[in-house]
């Protein structure tokens, strides 16, 4: 009976979490298609918050809490904005944004825990392709076929009655990046089929930055791509490869849809050259940046509020808006210190990824290639309180934690393999534990050996998985460690008799201090 209904729980667990994740991937659909949509807005913010109450169900079914760096890098910049708010010349613009964080902070927080309990982290990265494919799809149906052609051929900016033309040709830049990450990395050629949509999306938003993420993720797949080291032919296939892919690739870019976002980039690269020649959004949005600079300057260590930049761009530039660059964005409004807090984040996830790269792991190389991708953007538009950020860093800091537990998880394996008499203490038990089960009883237990006499009182534990279906399994813990493993093998090595041809362990011949035996049936405690 209580198989049975370990059994049902499971089930019911298993089916439970399902529906998490059915919700999860259909919020990172709805909210690329309607984030930016005042009036349909209301449904994301429905769905998340359904994932938040169900993730707050699933910890009450006994799913474990993650804590980690997740909560305290992304913690301590909410801290940060919240006591910027003291000293904010607008106080409730302070607040709103911080609600606003607080959100997207509790939102990274049940993402990270619901995936790693599950370990789905694959979902992720099908996720944003789905999403992306699916924006592009619908930015086709709200033009129609004809027009959205017309529009494209004669060099029209798409997508201003769905979102902002910037946000859906990133989110086609994305969409790219999966493609190429399947393609490159995982050999699912497949996936190239699926590029001419959404590069198609991003000549008809005419966006700049999503042109670029499109060429520098594609460059970066590339030199990250696995390769046989010393196959001269693999070397030359990848050299004449890169060199088709390339040329192909600025082919397509003269077709006349592309012809807009040329322009737009044509215009960009003139600040470096004849400025008369550079268009009204870059100089606007230089305005800005230096208006930023300015307030920066001001106050370098506490900046002048969380959300409060607004104000004082408006004073330079006479233009109510962001500063469109999350560097400046940052510094104006929280300083040199929340800045830092902010992208503390993004430089541990660096360090933890770089010392993985040379094993080239497929999730490890897609993360490094978006964090790279988001620190390029964050030249060009403001992301610290974007959804799409957040969920981007729940994923790699998944990547992240579940690499090393799988790490832990070898050692422990190679472990058993290498003490095999050992191992069967600290081996998953079907069984349910209230308590860890002391050592000194499972050695007592292999016959007629009593370690009390030499173990005396050291707290060593075994301590047992807590259900059958536990993923972190047991584990030999030492509290304190008085004792290492190699003097644990020595003294069963010594004092376990070994197994006869039937596979039993004879009672040892007991001796008494004096040399002599002593009477039968008696063990090393004279019972």
């Amino acid at each position: 009976m209580a198989e049975k209904g370990a059994t049902k729980n499971s089930k019911i667990r298993h089916g439970f979490e399902t529906l998490l994740l059915v919700v999860f991937f259909l919020y990172v659909i709805v909210q690329a298609l309607f984030n930016e949509n005042e009036d349909l807005v209301i449904i994301p913010n429905a769905v998340m918050l359904l994932f938040f109450v169900l993730s707050v169900m699933h910890l009450f079914m006994g799913a474990k809490f993650e804590f980690g760096p997740h909560i305290i890098f992304t913690g301590l910049f909410l801290v940060i904005c919240v006591l910027s708010s003291i000293w904010a010349i607008r106080p409730d613009m302070s607040s709103v944004q911080c609600s606003t964080l607080f959100k997207l902070w509790l939102m990274l927080i049940f993402v990270f825990n619901v995936l790693y309990q599950t370990k789905k982290l694959d979902l992720f990265p099908i996720a944003l392709l789905v999403s992306s494919l699916v924006m592009c799809v619908y930015l086709l149906l709200v033009y129609g076929p004809s027009e959205y052609i017309t529009m494209l051929s004669e060099g029209d900016r798409l997508g201003g009655e769905v979102a902002n033309e910037n946000s859906i040709g990133l989110m086609a830049s994305n969409a790219c990046l999966i493609c190429f990450y399947y393609g490159m990395l995982l050999n699912k050629r497949r996936f190239y089929l699926l590029l001419p949509l959404p590069l198609l999306t991003v000549a008809a938003s005419g966006s700049r930055k999503a042109l670029v993420m499109v060429i520098f993720s594609f460059i970066m797949m590339y030199l990250l791509k696995p390769r046989e080291k010393g196959n001269k032919r693999a070397f030359i296939r990848g050299i004449l490869g890169a060199i088709i892919a390339v040329s192909v690739f600025f082919l397509v870019l003269q077709l006349p849809m592309f012809d807009l976002v040329k322009e737009r980039m044509e215009s960009f690269f003139n600040i470096f050259g004849d400025s008369s020649q550079v268009d009204n959004s870059t100089m606007l949005r230089l305005k800005m940046i230096e208006a930023g600079w300015e307030v920066f300057l001001q106050n370098p260590f506490t900046g002048v509020g969380i959300g409060n930049s607004y104000i004082f761009v408006f004073e330079y530039t006479g233009q109510y808006y962001y500063t469109h660059n999350n560097y400046i964005e940052l510094l104006s409004s929280v300083g040199l210190f929340g800045t830092l807090f902010y992208y503390a984040s993004y430089i541990y996830l660096l360090v933890k990824l770089l010392k993985r790269v040379k094993k080239r792991e497929p999730l490890v190389l897609l993360s490094l290639c978006m964090i790279v991708m988001t620190l390029v953007e964050d030249f060009a538009l403001v992301s610290y309180y974007s959804k799409s950020t957040f969920l981007e860093l729940a994923f790699y800091f998944l990547v992240v934690r579940a690499l090393y537990a799988n790490d832990a998880e070898a050692e422990r394996a190679a472990y058993d393999a290498e003490h095999p008499l050992v191992s069967p203490f600290i081996k998953r038990s079907e069984a349910t534990f209230a308590a860890p089960v002391p050592i000194k009883s499972q050695l007592k237990n292999l016959g007629g050996f009593d370690p009390e006499a030499l173990f005396g009182n050291a707290p060593f534990f075994i301590n047992e998985a807590l259900s059958s279906d536990d993923s972190s399994g047991p584990r030999l813990e030492f509290e304190p460690p008085q004792m290492s493993v190699e003097m644990i093998n020595a003294l069963v090595n010594e004092f376990v008799p070994p197994e006869n041809a039937d596979g039993e362990r004879p009672a040892p011949e007991d001796t008494a201090p004096d040399g002599s035996a002593e009477e039968e049936g008696k063990d090393l405690d004279g019972k």
